[in-house]
Formats: structure tokens, sequence, C-alpha cells
């Protein structure tokens, strides 16, 4: 993941990412990716710049199962249920205090290639700070660790104080933007595309329950 260069190929498309930044005053979690799913950035196909209208409630599919492990996580019987509305989705979402948000509003991105290594950031989101600053977040969750470095250039860029502690846990960490400090998990990522050895779905699926469900054991590494 670069940010923009005056030099763009002739391959990369110029993608709006339109998605909000759900953060809510009663969010306790933060779901931060970088940016708009593989079908969103690359459903008309065109070479053509264009604002993107698909959002975090997309269907599960055999490309991503993001909801597939919030709802093992938090209220099993749903994935027993042919379809969830996106208000459905929603209403889960306020139940369980969870926001969601990318990071990325604007980016060059290679023609085909869902791989955030392939994007050039021109412009990040307003108001994820602040929105983390007037809620009442514990626990960050970057869907990758390209999207961990990314928010260490997003603070950077803003101007926000971070401090990053290591913890008891792997690829957890205590993290201190200005006064307020945060529990931030790299996840593995959603996306079953992005395969590392040993994860599988399965493992994800349990990670997932495990860091969503079990955060208040982690100590600062010494």
């Amino acid at each position: 993941m670069l940010f923009y260069k005056k030099t763009i190929p002739d391959n990369y498309i110029l993608v709006v990412d339109k998605t909000k930044v759900f953060i809510r005053p009663e969010t306790m979690k933060l779901i931060m990716g970088s940016m708009i799913s593989f079908k969103g950035r690359y459903a008309l196909g065109s070479k053509q710049p264009f604002d993107v209208t698909f959002d975090y409630y997309y269907p599960n599919t055999s490309k991503n199962s993001l909801w597939k492990f919030l709802f093992n996580a938090f209220e099993p019987q749903l994935l027993n249920q042919a379809m969830v509305t996106k208000e459905e989705k929603e209403q889960f979402l306020i139940r369980h205090h969870i926001g969601m948000t990318n990071l990325i509003a604007e980016a060059y991105c290679e023609d085909g290639n869902s791989d955030d290594s392939k994007i050039s950031v021109t412009k990040l989101k307003e108001g994820i700070v602040e929105g983390l600053q007037k809620s009442k977040v514990e626990d960050i969750y970057f869907t990758s660790k390209n999207v961990k470095v990314l928010f260490e250039h997003y603070l950077s860029i803003k101007q926000f104080s971070q401090e990053w502690r290591e913890t008891n846990l792997e690829d957890t960490f205590l993290l201190k933007i200005e006064q307020r400090e945060f529990r931030a998990h790299i996840m593995p990522s959603p996306t079953n595309r992005a395969f590392v050895k040993g994860q599988t779905v399965e493992w994800k699926k349990e990670r997932y329950k495990e860091r969503f469900l079990n955060t208040k054991r982690i100590k600062i590494k010494v």
C-alpha cells in the first residue's frame, strides 16, 4: 500500500469509497478496514473513475466471511437464516455496540486486483478519531496488518499523538491516541483469498470469537 505518486500506471483506476464512518456514541468495538471490497471496487468492470455505493452490508459470499464470523461470535442463530438484510445487520451492530469504518476515501487501484498492496492512496476519510473520542470504544479491530500500518500513517498525517505497546496476546497492542487508550487487534483477513498457512476459515472464525469476546485479560508485555 502506497500513498499517491504522480505517475500512475495505465491499468490503475480511481475508486471513491463512500462508505460512512459508522461510530455511534454507544460504540464499544470498532472494526477498521482499508477500503471497499473486491466486488465493490470492480463491479463495473471499467477503467474509468467511479463512485462506490457498495457498503459494509454485503451478503456473505465465498470471497468474504466477515458477517459469518461476527454472527458466530454474538448470535449464532443468524448463521441459519437464509438472508440477513442490510437493516437487520445494522441493528445487529447496534445491539452489540459494534462500529465499522474504512480508512481510505479515494485511491488508485490496480484493475481487477483487490490486494491492499496494489492501492495508491490519494485521500483518507475524515472524522474517525473524532468519532472514537466521542464514543465508548475500547477495542479496535484491524482487518489486516496493512490496515494497522495505514492507521499509523493516518494518525501521523492527521497529527494525533500515538503510542503502541505490545501485550501478552499475539497481534494485540495497547494503543494510546492523545489521552485515550484502546486495545488494538490485528485480525486475520476475513477474505478467503488472503490465505496464510494454518489460517483456515474455521481457525479465523474461532479467532474472531475469542478476540471479540475475551479482551479484558490483556496485559502489557514486559
